[in-house]
């Protein structure tokens, strides 16, 4: 195993390791101590003013934890490290096979980081050892770790030494990318979307009836879920990624969320990475932009805007239906809003929604929302991508008209051609 403990490498995943021991520490002591009488600090920390990250702070897009949709960021890093695919032809003889099979077996056991990279180590003083030189101390050491056998039966078989390499360390890669998921997880299990909540950011909780990929997407979609926590791999990570997904941006964990769950349009894109402040437990939960982060902040492109016109829409919609439509392939999102009400007006002009002027949102909460809509020559409807709730009072201009409810639980108002800017008001 000529290179699989190469230092620069295993000092990463020692520093790795130890950031998310420290982290998690942070965060247990810090949700620990804080109480509900405590002043609600902002979350995110950027280096800069205005960073373009810091609109994830504006109250208008929605944010969730890709690890909480049916564990999404534990299958990406799974399919990026699955276990390599042993190819008898790959071998000169049927016991180089046989060997490197069962060092395949014997690295599924390892469940943690430390015990991986222990072993490593103890590989690493046998194999780099001449026959004389080998004290048999360190031998009974090695012996007793799984994985051991093979490599002694190989008698310095380089071939097998070259796999045993290969294997041992997309084990490691994947068990350091799980255990970033597992900060992910703690954190928030500790409270952190209670925390962000308070901090005036809207969190999209799963619907544990989508279990798919490509079910998640769309519903992020539709939710107008634009942010994401995830974690970001590492340096190891990203070389990896880069060499089993050519891509032509930076090679980091992004690139590796677009390969596995939206290959087609590529709809990620990395916004920041950040890193949990170690002061947090005194000042308040921050998460820090950093580039040696261990969390990413990214951007879904696919998000439908808060708030969006719409030229065409699907009447009397009964729910039975409505999430058969809504998660439909030929359905589109970005053109195309359905109405769970009856006799609501025909579209004028259907195919007229991508030519639509984008609408400004005034003001933002669960008590009132205020939004300008410019001048249209036709009928349209207004999505909002707030929860329904009849309690709300909408007002058009002053003039009393109905909330309708849309898509999977957001609200709708019909709107009539007017050749003026109007203002909409929905209030509690």
């Amino acid at each position: 195993m000529p290179s699989i403990s190469e230092s620069r490498g295993r000092t990463l995943l020692y520093k790795g390791a130890g950031t998310i021991i420290l982290l998690l520490v942070v965060l247990i002591v810090f949700f620990k101590r804080q109480s509900s009488d405590d002043p609600i600090q902002p979350v995110f920390e950027w280096t800069t003013p205005h960073n373009p990250a810091s609109v994830i702070t504006n109250g208008i897009d929605r944010l969730a934890v890709m690890e909480n949709f049916n564990g999404l960021d534990t299958l990406i890093a799974d399919q990026c490290f699955a276990p390599v695919k042993l190819n008898p032809t790959q071998f000169q003889s049927e016991r180089q096979y046989q060997l490197a099979s069962q060092f395949m077996d014997d690295m599924i056991q390892y469940t943690e980081t430390e015990k991986l990279k222990a072993f490593i180590d103890a590989a690493k003083q046998i194999i780099g050892a001449t026959q004389g030189e080998i004290n048999q101390s360190a031998l009974a050491h090695f012996s007793s770790f799984a994985g051991s056998r093979p490599i002694l039966e190989s008698n310095g078989d380089q071939e097998v030494l070259r796999a045993t390499y290969q294997i041992a360390n997309q084990r490691l890669q994947q068990l350091a990318s799980l255990e970033q998921i597992k900060l992910v997880r703690d954190m928030t299990e500790q409270g952190l979307l209670e925390q962000l909540q308070r901090s005036g950011i809207e969190i999209t909780l799963p619907d544990i009836k989508l279990t798919q990929p490509n079910q998640i997407l769309r519903y992020w979609e539709l939710t107008s879920t634009r942010y994401l926590i995830a974690q970001t791999g590492n340096p190891v990570t990203s070389q990896f990624i880069q060499s089993k997904f050519k891509v032509e941006y930076r090679p980091i964990y992004i690139n590796a969320i677009n390969a596995v769950i939206d290959p087609v349009q590529k709809r990620f894109e990395s916004v920041a990475l950040l890193a949990v402040d170690p002061g947090s437990e005194e000042s308040g939960l921050k998460l820090r932009e950093s580039p040696d982060g261990n969390l990413a902040l990214m951007e879904f492109k696919g998000a439908l805007p808060r708030a969006k016109l719409y030229s065409d829409w699907q009447d009397e919609v009964d729910t039975e239906n409505i999430r058969e439509i809504l998660f439909s392939p030929g359905f589109v999102p970005q053109i195309q809003v359905v109405i769970r009400e009856e006799n609501i007006p025909t579209p004028q002009r259907p195919a007229f929604t991508v030519k639509l002027p984008p609408v400004q949102i005034v003001a933002l909460d669960d008590q009132q929302v205020i939004i300008k809509i410019s001048a249209v020559d036709h009928n349209t409807v207004l999505l909002l991508n707030s929860t329904y709730d009849p309690k709300w009072q909408v007002t058009v201009s002053g003039e009393s008209t109905k909330l309708l409810h849309a898509n999977l639980d957001a609200c709708a108002i019909y709107l009539k051609a007017s050749a003026i800017e109007r203002t909409l008001v929905l209030q509690k």
